[in-house]
């Protein structure tokens, strides 16, 4: 079987490097597969396929979706207006599931790592943020799951 290496943020030790933010890559092919998810009024999100559970429907300000018997608090990147927007099932960090609420399907992509570059632009609107990167003419955000943890944590007390 492929070795793969998945997102990793490490709290214990607050390393935040890009090795341990973003080891995406298949040791065996150099390729990784992605999914690119549109975001309201942000960058688009990258993130790595093996970290979707589930794609449901949902409703546009729905703040928590079922899925397996768990109610899991959902963050959302669309716009309240949104119609027919699904709600992706996470593995979040520290085995937290959550929900992303998205315009649609997200757009999956096998790429090639050598492709993916650090940019020099920081993640400053963007809080839930860990770095910008670049593919081909595009920019993209890697999202800080602990962040995103520690936000859905808040809302669903």
């Amino acid at each position: 079987s492929a070795r793969r290496r998945e997102i990793v943020v490490n709290t214990r030790t607050n390393q935040q490097d890009a090795s341990s933010a973003m080891s995406l890559l298949t040791t065996t092919t150099g390729f990784v597969d992605v999914y690119v998810i549109e975001a309201n009024q942000q960058l688009p999100w990258l993130i790595p396929q093996n970290l979707v559970l589930a794609a449901l429907s949902a409703e546009a300000n729905t703040q928590e979706v079922e899925w397996r018997d768990f109610h899991l608090p959902v963050l959302s990147l669309v716009d309240s207006n949104q119609e027919n927007p699904v709600a992706l099932v996470l593995e979040g960090f520290d085995q937290h599931r959550f929900a992303l609420l998205t315009e649609k399907m997200p757009e999956a992509h096998r790429v090639r790592i050598s492709s993916l570059h650090d940019s020099e632009h920081k993640p400053t609107n963007e809080p839930l943020s860990f770095q910008i990167v670049q593919m081909e003419d595009t920019l993209y955000q890697v999202p800080d799951f602990e962040k995103i943890s520690q936000t859905v944590a808040r809302k669903n007390k």
